[in-house]
């Protein structure tokens, strides 16, 4: 007879260092409180403020979520790595040393600022944004990455996009008005990859949003891997037409 061996699982317990309590305790202590959940990561009930204080990294303190503000401006850091992945309140990273937002809050209710660091792109940025997404003050050369949602303003060097207009009409309307530079970057938010999402979403809408550019130059490559619905394409010329004329 073939014997059964059961074996007993036990549930393992993260600990935190005397010096990550340290951490957690100096930047809680207004009226806000920190506790572990059962992943092992730290969740915030309040605010977690910690600015101006040359922290170089989170001390190995993995985030879950914080219900209100996230502040670590004006410090050291190079890194996002143990960031909370949501925040009830608005996340505040600027003027720190980031060369990414890998590791960033894919969830904030609040603003996300993340102005004067050494940014290139806006890969890792968090894909819902409530408040307005600050980013200024980086050497961006393209916004790929940027959010899929931004309710409050967009704002960069070089693109201002106002508040509520987030998503391909309002990209176009300012690449329709803006500089070389601005509509260099606007082109990197339109990737085959996001048109291709929308013309499943709301395909008609999109074709004749897309009417703005759809004969530049600068759109060609990207224009190549748009896949437009089969039965929208024999009336693409009209769409095409009614986004040229602004409608």
């Amino acid at each position: 007879m073939q014997r059964i061996q059961t074996f007993r699982v036990f549930e393992s317990r993260v600990t935190l260092t005397k010096g990550q309590e340290m951490l957690l305790n100096n930047s809680t202590r207004n009226r806000s409180s920190w506790s572990l959940n059962p992943a092992g990561e730290v969740d915030v009930e309040g605010d977690f403020d910690y600015p101006e204080r040359g922290l170089e990294d989170f001390n190995g303190v993995k985030f879950g979520r914080v219900s209100g503000d996230f502040h670590c401006w004006e410090n050291s850091l190079t890194s996002l790595v143990g960031s909370p992945q949501e925040v009830g309140g608005g996340f505040y990273c600027s003027n720190n040393s980031l060369t990414s937002l890998k590791g960033a809050p894919q969830k904030v209710e609040g603003n996300f600022h993340c102005g004067y660091n050494e940014l290139t792109s806006l890969v890792g940025s968090p894909q819902e944004v409530g408040g307005n997404f600050l980013c200024g003050g980086n050497k961006l050369t393209s916004l790929a990455g940027a959010p899929r949602e931004v309710k409050g303003e967009f704002s960069s060097d070089m693109v201002k996009i106002p508040k509520g207009q987030w998503g391909l009409k309002g990209w176009l309307d300012v690449y329709a008005k803006g500089n070389d530079q601005a509509r260099s970057l606007l082109i990197t938010l339109m990737s085959p990859d996001v048109i291709n999402r929308m013309m499943q979403e709301a395909p008609e809408q999109t074709i004749i949003d897309l009417g703005l550019i759809w004969n530049d130059p600068e759109f060609d490559e990207i224009r190549a891997k748009v896949r437009v619905p089969d039965r929208y394409r024999d009336e693409m010329g009209l769409l095409v037409d009614l986004g040229e004329l602004g409608f």
